[in-house]
């Protein structure tokens, strides 16, 4: 078995938006000798609700081949000065996040050590990710386009999971002397340096999301595209990334 695998899921122009981030994964990973890819592709079929739970089928079935699997946002950026991953862990405990703007898990750095319990719980959040969540663990800026929610409501106080140091996904304070400084909404994300070009790029993807988000609070159901399967979009994911179907020899 494989020690360690950190990937990051950048589709629909966040690889170049948040290049910088990525690129910094990648020298963590090189100075960690850990194995590491980025998802940037994925085919036109798909839909969003497929796209954000991708990250966690893939962390379960990757969790078959390597002792601990690293899930970071694209927009996280590592700084020189984080220790290796494996200096968190603890006995008995696999799943490990930090918590996010209220004080509840953030699934946007997902730390998973290789156990039988850690793939059980993720493949019960991937099951259930169309069934509907208590009002208390929905994410009001995510309802209908993030998996965080039925994250929150199957880890909440669950025997496996540890809550971490918000110094590895600090997405709040910018005075922190942080580990991974999470660029996600509010004075992270404005602290950001895009370039211009890319500026715009950023917008539209915002436009998009709040627009699908008012959409769905009217009621409106639009015509449906044609679509495959959720396990035919990890059949692609599989085939199209080396690392994911890393096989035993």
């Amino acid at each position: 078995m494989k020690k360690t695998l950190v990937f990051s899921l950048a589709t629909h122009g966040y690889d170049i938006i948040w290049d910088r981030c990525i690129a910094s994964h990648e020298r963590y990973a090189k100075k960690h000798t850990y194995e590491y890819f980025c998802i940037k592709d994925i085919p036109s079929w798909h839909t969003h609700n497929q796209v954000v739970r991708t990250k966690l089928a893939a962390i379960e079935h990757a969790l078959s081949y390597y002792e601990r699997v690293i899930f970071l946002d694209s927009d996280c950026m590592i700084n020189e000065n984080c220790p290796p991953f494996e200096s968190l862990e603890q006995e008995g405990k696999y799943m490990y996040f930090s918590q996010g703007f209220s004080g509840r898990i953030n699934s946007w750095v997902i730390i998973c050590r290789s156990h039988e319990e850690t793939k059980k719980l993720l493949r019960t959040i991937v099951d259930n990710k169309d069934k509907e969540i208590p009002a208390q663990d929905h994410v009001a800026w995510a309802y209908g386009i993030s998996e965080n929610g039925h994250v929150i409501h199957y880890c909440h106080d669950h025997p496996i999971v540890h809550i971490i140091d918000r110094k590895r996904n600090n997405n709040k304070e910018l005075s922190m002397k942080d580990y991974i400084r999470h660029f996600s909404w509010g004075p992270m994300r404005k602290s950001y340096k895009l370039s211009r070009a890319w500026k715009l790029q950023s917008r539209k993807i915002a436009t998009k999301n709040i627009t699908k988000k008012i959409v769905k609070k009217l009621g409106y159901t639009a015509p449906q595209k044609p679509t495959k399967s959720f396990e035919k979009l990890m059949e692609y994911l599989f085939a199209h990334y080396p690392l994911l179907s890393w096989k035993k020899n």
